[in-house]
């Protein structure tokens, strides 16, 4: 097979290690829950290597409100604690890129 063939089946990660180039991955991470954090640990770091800081436990008021809406709008039993995250399809959603920047906002998010 032909070199573009080869390198079509790796992830861009992949194939810019392949190539030799250098990379740089986080050992702890500060910003997202730990059930959040889970997903990319071990689909792209291997179990273990990225780890969530303690602080990212801490019970805030975003998380009580969350778990409370989790139990009474969407049915997460209570005495599973609720969820401090889940999913919301918002039909017909339209979405903009931000102002001077790349991320992506929903108008009834603004």
């Amino acid at each position: 097979m032909n070199e573009f063939v080869e390198n079509s089946k790796l992830s861009p990660m992949d194939l810019l290690i392949s190539k030799g180039f250098s990379q740089i991955r986080l050992k702890v991470q500060y910003r997202s829950d730990p059930e959040i954090s889970k997903f990319p640990s071990v689909q792209f770091y291997g179990e273990g290597e990225l780890v969530s800081h303690p602080s990212t436990n801490a019970d805030s008021i975003t998380k009580q409100k969350l778990r409370a809406v989790s139990v009474n709008y969407y049915g997460i039993k209570k005495d599973q604690g609720g969820s401090t995250y889940f999913f919301v399809d918002i039909p017909y959603g339209a979405s903009r890129t931000e102002q001077n920047g790349s991320s992506q906002q929903r108008r009834r998010d603004i």
